[in-house]
């Protein structure tokens, strides 16, 4: 009797060790397609370069404390007398689309991209 208890206890204990070490399954991340090519985006500027001259025409855009400049789908923040290359902030709106950018639909939404960023119509 003993040891048919101590047996099922020791059972008791594998089986809650297997449960403690559970296997992780991974699942393949899902693909964007983006039709078009990416050739139309080698001569922009990257994010994190530095400028020290905007170009022409560049629309200052306030959001929250800082000030953005923006031209043709590039984002400018100036940083100690030049210029950085940066990612928009989320919810940052733009009175005008960059040149070419690729239409996206999903779920019956239209969005559009353009060298790193989606852009979504104001609604």
């Amino acid at each position: 009797m003993l040891l048919s208890t101590l047996g099922f206890f020791m059972l008791g204990l594998g089986l809650t060790e297997t449960y403690a070490q559970r296997r992780v399954r991974k699942v393949p991340a899902k693909k964007v397609v983006v039709t078009g090519s990416v050739q139309q985006y080698k001569n922009l500027p990257r994010r994190g370069v530095r400028v020290a001259v905007l170009p022409q025409n560049t629309v200052i855009i306030r959001r929250g404390k800082y000030h953005y400049h923006y031209h043709n789908g590039i984002f400018y923040r100036p940083l100690g007398g030049t210029f950085v290359v940066v990612a928009p902030p989320v919810g940052i709106r733009v009175s005008v689309l960059p040149p070419n950018p690729v239409r996206v639909r999903l779920s019956g939404r239209s969005y559009f991209y353009y060298n790193g960023t989606y852009y979504v119509p104001a609604s």
